[in-house]
């Protein structure tokens, strides 16, 4: 398999990182990372009806319960919700 090396960043992603790792210091950060970076690439230059990247959203909510919420649970909250927004299409 391809070792992804992150390319991509945002304020947004910082601060999700650093409330998962205080939330869960043992949690694989850089997972997450890896998986915004995946995410950003793939949709490129995306967007959604308000015109921001499609990437924001999914991200603003990971934002929302990151640090509330245990890592495996965020995961298929992320999972479920680009299956919604796929459907939506």
């Amino acid at each position: 398999m391809e070792e992804l090396v992150q390319t991509t960043t945002s304020p947004e992603l910082e601060e999700l990182v650093q409330r998962v790792h205080a939330y869960s210091p043992e949690a694989d950060t850089q997972q997450i990372r890896r998986a915004y970076d995946y995410s950003a690439r793939m949709h490129g230059e995306q967007k959604r009806e308000s015109g921001e990247p499609y990437v924001t959203h999914p991200l603003n909510v990971a934002l929302i319960v990151g640090g509330s919420i245990a890592i495996p649970h965020l995961r298929r909250a992320f999972a479920r919700m680009q299956e919604i927004e796929g459907l939506k299409k």
